[in-house]
């Protein structure tokens, strides 16, 4: 959660909020389900100077057609980043 202290992160703290999703995909893909890290609703981080942004990555499945596997690309969700926005009074600290 925002502002929890992230071990996994050399104890740097978390700018956005995110949540832990379990996605199913299609029957006929592999693998089946895919864990995402997904933004909260409230997209507001640096006490809204700043806007939190889904972070997405591509990612290789395989889909079943007649019988045969073939590669598919699929996006992911994988984080949530915060940025300033332009213009807020944070932007120069940023830009500098």
């Amino acid at each position: 959660m925002r502002g929890d202290v992230d071990q996994l992160q050399n104890g740097r703290v978390q700018l956005c909020s995110t949540c832990w999703y379990v996605k199913t995909l299609p029957v006929g893909y592999f693998p089946p389900i895919l864990n995402e890290l997904r933004c909260d609703t409230d997209t507001r981080c640096l006490s809204g100077y700043g806007q939190c942004k889904q972070r997405t990555q591509q990612l290789t499945v395989l889909q079943s057609v007649g019988g045969n596997f073939q590669k598919m690309t699929i996006l992911q969700n994988f984080g949530c980043e915060c940025g300033v926005l332009s213009g807020s009074p944070l932007h120069s600290f940023v830009a500098h």
